[in-house]
């Protein structure tokens, strides 16, 4: 279980992701507009949903699918060993793709948007 959830969370946190490259993809104007129309947003206007296309396709690196309806549906195990790897990798000082700032980000738009991600960080913060 453990293995799978950290490839898991691997996977939502893109870290095999391409680069682009180059100037990035053009022409995408009107589905970016609808995806950042679609996403939840945290209150400083931030979304797992918004458009880079420029060296990657997503803004933040992190799949958008978190607060969907069939993560919520996976049993309660899975979301609590796959928070524990999220947490886990963007508490990380290195050893990942992603800077500090935009492990901030991440865990900020986590926090205002996925139910159980803060109540869980905040339980596990409680009990050290």
């Amino acid at each position: 279980m453990d293995s799978s959830a950290k490839e898991i969370v691997d996977a939502f946190l893109f870290t095999d992701e391409v680069d682009l490259g180059g100037d990035g993809v053009e022409g995408f104007e009107k589905l970016a507009e609808a995806c950042k129309q679609g996403g939840v947003k945290t209150a400083k206007g931030k979304s797992l949903w918004d458009f880079r296309l420029d060296g990657r396709i997503f803004k933040n690196s992190c799949s958008y699918k978190i607060p969907s309806q069939a993560f919520k549906g996976l049993p309660e195990m899975v979301r609590e060993r796959f928070f524990h790897h999220l947490r886990e990798e963007l508490g990380k000082e290195a050893g990942n793709h992603l800077s500090s700032r935009e492990k901030k980000i991440l865990s900020g738009i986590l926090e205002q948007n996925v139910p159980g991600f803060k109540s869980e960080s905040l339980r596990r913060a409680g009990a050290r």
